[in-house]
């Protein structure tokens, strides 16, 4: 726990020297093809603040575009399977459409936080950290609260929002706005039958062919009620449109990782 806590202090202090970072360059585009938003609903300015969109270059100068969630000041909520050989991030704050975000900032590779027993095949613990330069809050750039055991334990039938700049349909071609749908958390059993099901997951009906797509991964699974993160969009079926149930990563599952780590900067 001594070695975390240096090494996240380390993290901590660099931040303090990032600047926002310049536009983008002429790099190869290299889509997630696990985390999607198809069919979905136009997004109006300020209705998921705690919502960022993160563009990802890799040491190759490819890019892979995926969401997170603001859950502190200094700290944003993302899936681990974003940063294969991810040399740094472009992350954008408020945005609803391309060129709109209130703010953005760079974050290099030493900032990222992957959970210690995160699997890449079954995507199992698929979650990361990103320490950031400390923000503040207003009405269109927020934080969101954790989903937690005592509360939270059960979520099987719940309806939820699933926000996301992905392809809207089977395309490699990412949204240039925000859109989202509402989705219902079902049995494990559903998605058992589908895919390689993990106790650390979260299954999620899909149906009328909407579901999240690509570049929609890391991004939030927001309950209705209250307003909680309860997800974290990991992986679904082969293509956008077939109604195949998507799993996110359960945050009930990992909060007390994500606590110890907030707690030791904060």
């Amino acid at each position: 726990m001594k070695g975390i806590m240096v090494l996240l202090l380390a993290i901590f202090a660099s931040t303090l020297a990032f600047k926002d970072s310049p536009k983008m360059s002429n790099a190869v585009v290299l889509y997630n093809e696990h985390g999607r938003i198809t069919n979905g609903t136009l997004a109006v300015k300020g209705q998921f603040p705690y919502l960022v969109r993160i563009r990802l270059y890799s040491f190759a100068n490819k890019i892979n575009q995926c969401s997170g969630s603001i859950i502190s000041s200094i700290w944003v909520l993302t899936a681990a399977h974003c940063f294969g050989n991810i040399n740094y991030c472009d992350i954008y704050f408020g945005e609803i459409s391309e060129k709109t975000a209130r703010f953005q900032h760079r974050v290099y590779n030493k900032s990222f936080v992957l959970h210690p027993e995160y699997d890449g095949g079954s995507k199992h613990n698929d979650a990361a950290m990103i320490i950031i330069p400390r923000i503040s809050f207003s009405k269109y750039v927020n934080k969101i609260e954790l989903a937690n055991e005592a509360k939270h334990a059960n979520l099987t039938g719940w309806r939820a929002y699933a926000p996301g700049w992905g392809a809207r349909n089977d395309t490699p071609i990412v949204s240039k706005h925000l859109y989202y749908i509402n989705v219902t958390i079902a049995d494990d059993e559903l998605c058992e039958a589908f895919h390689y099901f993990q106790p650390s997951q979260l299954c999620v009906s899909t149906a009328h062919n909407q579901s999240t797509c690509r570049g929609d991964s890391g991004g939030p699974l927001t309950l209705h009620k209250g307003n909680f993160l309860a997800g974290i969009s990991s992986y679904g079926g082969p293509s956008c449109l077939n109604n195949v149930p998507q799993v996110f990563t359960r945050v009930t599952k990992i909060f007390t990782w994500i606590r110890d780590v907030m707690d030791i900067v904060s």
